[in-house]
């Protein structure tokens, strides 16, 4: 019969076991602990840059913002943030083996805090689980490595992902062009070294110069002028209205510039032609010694597309037509309806590879960008333009007209020649905080009584395009009017 009491070699080697297994979980322990002690040290630089107000009913006092901040949490010293640094470090370099979603919280506290060497030393030792705080905080790393393209790109991203945290995710989509040069509200300013000569365009009524580079022309430049059509600065803000919506047409690039008076008019070539040509419209600024406007990139090929002609093209954009059998057709096919050979010949020459839903995605998207910029400007033939496959708006003049000029013509367009939209374009609008695009696009942040005006304008016009594409939804299905990616 076995004996019931274990002999002594077996305790010993239970024993040896059980003092193995402690000693293991307790290294674990330690290690778990080492990178909780990491997670609460950074909590604490970021409780440091985030004073709360605290108030109690308890006999104790009440601390107010100054108050909290004269007591500092104990991790908040410079010797607590190099303690934090300094576990992180020994936790990453040991590569330990614990939960990764201890690690993700590690990471997403880290960026809280800002410090963003550790948050990279996390990322390129672990994986780590792509949770909405986890790709918030990527997105915030990428924004402080000067990745801004990929910023917007994961912000988006984001944003379609994790609804709930949709807020956040498009004010950092907003935040990475706010950090474009594009949209530096500081002018360039044009000195002698950066061009030749100034030629007026003999175009349009409004004054525009070509600027000469090595003689060729490099820019052109739209002054500030009292013509209110010819609008230098909204030129700029439908500019970055076009980045900001990503539009699937082109703008050409327009930025804040400056000529110093002497050298403007020293460069200005046939200068008594265009004091004939209402010169005297020009705005000086600082006391007449600089002219301001939008320096324009030069687009050196292009042809004109007769977009007043809807017959041509709104079939493709009413959701009642079936638009499923264009996908199997060409651009000559629908550019045939104009009955023009030598026009679609010249238009076919420009089209690169485009495809029908292709063009009509872009005939929407302008449709709605002159709806938002109040630009009633595009009922002919002249300010619309056709380059390498694609809609080209070279003149936004006309955009945020004061008040009094102010018509309904581009939504009365829309209304009756476009039910069908791209959803990108749709949901920028919808989900994107109207008041800080205003700010962004229109890029001053104090507003004169007219620029308050344009404001309301634009969150007007915005919030009619919304419900007109609600309503068509309502009637057709959201397929058929969403039908654009």
């Amino acid at each position: 019969m076995r004996s019931l009491v274990p002999s002594s070699s077996s305790r010993e080697t239970r024993a040896r076991s059980q003092a193995e297994t402690r000693s293991e979980a307790s290294s674990q322990g330690a290690r778990w602990l080492a990178l909780w002690l990491c997670c609460a040290t950074l909590l604490g630089c970021v409780e440091e840059r985030r004073p709360r107000v605290v108030v109690s009913t308890s006999s104790s006092p009440v601390w107010t913002h100054t108050a909290l901040a004269e007591r500092p949490h104990p991790f908040t010293t410079e010797v607590g943030i190099a303690r934090a640094r300094q576990h992180l470090a020994q936790a990453v370099a040991a590569a330990i083996p614990v939960n990764a979603r201890l690690w993700a919280r590690a990471f997403v506290i880290a960026i809280e805090s800002e410090d963003f060497d550790s948050a990279r030393s996390i990322l390129s030792a672990h994986t780590i689980p792509t949770t909405a705080a986890v790709a918030f905080a990527l997105v915030r790393l990428e924004l402080a490595n000067g990745e801004l393209s990929s910023a917007r790109q994961q912000a988006w991203r984001g944003a379609q992902r994790h609804p709930k945290w949709r807020f956040r995710f498009t004010n950092l989509y907003l935040e990475s062009l706010r950090q474009d040069e594009d949209f530096d509200k500081q002018p360039v300013l044009l000195g002698p070294d950066d061009f030749e000569r100034l030629e007026l365009l003999g175009s349009g009524t409004g004054l525009v110069y070509r600027v000469v580079q090595r003689n060729r022309p490099a820019f052109a430049f739209k002054a500030q002028q009292s013509l209110w059509f010819a609008n230098a600065h909204g030129e700029i803000a439908a500019y970055r209205l076009c980045r900001f919506l990503e539009c699937s047409f082109d703008v050409p690039r327009n930025r804040p510039a400056r000529f110093p008076r002497s050298l403007f008019l020293r460069r200005l070539v046939n200068a008594a032609s265009s004091q004939s040509k209402t010169h005297s419209e020009l705005r000086w600024s600082e006391q007449g010694r600089y002219l301001d406007g939008t320096l324009k990139d030069w687009v050196k090929r292009f042809t004109h597309f007769p977009i007043a002609r809807y017959e041509v093209w709104e079939e493709l954009l009413d959701p009642q037509e079936p638009l499923e059998p264009w996908r199997h057709r060409s651009l000559a096919s629908l550019l045939r309806r104009l009955g023009d050979p030598a026009m679609e010949l010249d238009l076919l020459e420009h089209a690169a590879d485009t495809t029908p839903i292709e063009f009509a995605r872009q005939l929407s998207d302008l449709h709605v960008f002159d709806v938002l910029l109040d630009n009633w400007d595009r009922n002919g033939e002249a300010n619309c333009q056709w380059s390498n496959g694609r809609l080209l708006s070279i003149d936004n003049g006309a955009s945020f007209p004061t008040p009094k000029r102010s018509t309904t013509e581009a939504q009365m367009r829309l209304k009756w020649r476009v039910g069908r939209f791209s959803r990108r374009t749709i949901e920028r609008i919808r989900w994107c905080d109207p008041y800080r695009v205003f700010a962004l696009i229109w890029g001053q942040e104090s507003l004169d009584e007219e620029d308050e005006s344009r404001r309301q304008t634009f969150l007007e016009r915005r919030d009619w395009l919304l419900r007109h594409v609600d309503a068509l939804i309502a009637q057709y299905g959201e397929a058929e009017v969403l039908a654009f990616p």
